[in-house]
């Protein structure tokens, strides 16, 4: 579902809500003149009641369901995790993992950031099966996308070399084949191989991304385990292609003056559901006031609501 789904959810939704209203006001109004003796109730009266009562309930129960629908995607559209009981409950669940978010990955492209978040918001709401794509995606664009960077410049370590290398050699048996950009038509598994050089002493790490070809193709629904695992070890293979300085800064919107603030913040912070205080930067702002906290998740854009 996409926002403009969303948005005919509610219109049928609230078109539907005067009609249960615009039932209880009348049954309402009936209460009163029955109390107050100005109306007789016959057996025609009486049919007449329960058949409005009947209609209340029947339209009553399609609003409930849209309601529900509607406000669980809202919580996915607005990412905001203390709105959502389930939400907040696997938020607490990563938390324990600390599973620092790839904040340098982010800087390479806008893109990069939306589709994390996607992985990341699919798996908290439940949808493994969306959530696993799109994390994989994440790594298959960053291994290209560091590929890329890197060819473009003149001095590498012994390790980009080797990974530029290994990738060279995939593109060459490719080339033999198509015309096109062979880039587009690397595999994800001839790509971990390439950037295997980056996990010399991570072999669990390689060892589980090796084993995402498996994964990712299989007919079976996949767990919710599945995904965390994946939101887990793919998190970390991204801070190892692109590795988080030590001090950061995060952009928050902040919640007393409503203005967009910079702080100055340690990697180790930077992780999923991450509850960390923070004092509004404002000068207008009274003392007493001043100070929030602030669950750490991932953002579409790079300010953090």
């Amino acid at each position: 579902m996409d926002r403009h789904d969303l948005i005919a959810l509610k219109a049928k939704r609230n078109s539907l809500i005067p009609i249960p209203l615009g039932i209880i006001i009348l049954l309402l109004i009936l209460y009163l003149f029955i109390s107050f003796g100005y109306l007789k109730l016959g057996e025609y009266s009486i049919a007449i009641l329960v058949s409005l009562i009947v209609v209340a309930i029947i339209v009553t129960v399609p609003i409930v369901y849209l309601s529900t629908t509607i406000d669980e995607y809202s919580y996915l559209y607005g990412g905001s995790p203390s709105t959502s009981p389930n939400l907040t409950s696997r938020v607490s669940n990563i938390k324990n993992d600390t599973v620092i978010m790839p904040y340098a990955f982010f800087t390479v492209n806008d893109n990069f950031r939306n589709i994390y978040y996607e992985g990341v918001y699919s798996y908290l709401y439940g949808l493994p099966n969306a959530s696993l794509p799109a994390l994989v995606k994440c790594l298959e664009a960053g291994i290209k996308e560091l590929y890329t960077l890197l060819k473009q410049q003149t001095t590498l370590s012994p390790k980009e070399s080797q990974f530029i290398n290994n990738i060279n050699i995939k593109l060459a048996q490719i080339k033999k084949h198509i015309n096109q950009d062979p880039l587009n038509d690397i595999n994800l598994s001839n790509l971990i191989e390439a950037a295997r050089v980056y996990y010399p002493d991570k072999k669990e790490v390689l060892q589980y991304l090796r084993s995402l070809r498996n994964l990712i193709h299989r007919i079976d629904i996949i767990k919710d385990e599945d995904a965390k695992y994946a939101l887990i070890r793919i998190t970390e293979a991204l801070n190892t292609l692109y590795e988080i300085p030590e001090s950061i800064k995060i952009k928050v919107k902040c919640e007393i003056c409503g203005e967009v603030h910079s702080y100055d913040s340690n990697k180790k912070e930077y992780y999923i559901g991450n509850v960390i205080s923070l004092n509004c930067l404002n000068p207008k702002t009274e003392e007493e006031r001043k100070y929030y906290a602030k669950t750490l998740m991932p953002s579409r854009t790079e300010v953090h609501f």
